[in-house]
């Protein structure tokens, strides 16, 4: 499992649209490329168009819903499982 690697982001609503969460997943992925990590993995809401958009953006593709898999103000939510393969750096 050495190759695999799950993270979790969030951005503040004041935050949003700064480019924050771009710049968090460029430098992520760049990480991880020199950790000698091939999967990124995560969870989204699927609710969270903004964020299914980013992570499309950078080549995450959906896997699988996780029903029921957060409880939000008393309402269960349900969660995407993405991942991403990446290159390693030469």
């Amino acid at each position: 499992m050495r190759h695999v690697a799950l993270f979790g982001m969030i951005i503040l609503k004041p935050y949003w649209g700064q480019g924050i969460g771009k710049e968090l997943l460029g430098k992520l992925i760049q990480h991880a490329q020199l950790m000698g990590i091939i999967r990124l993995e995560a969870l989204v809401r699927v609710t969270n168009e903004r964020a299914i958009q980013l992570y499309k953006n950078f080549g995450f593709e959906i896997e699988g819903t996780r029903k029921k898999a957060a409880l939000i103000d008393g309402q269960f939510v349900d969660e995407y499982f993405i991942a991403k393969m990446i290159e390693r750096t030469p």
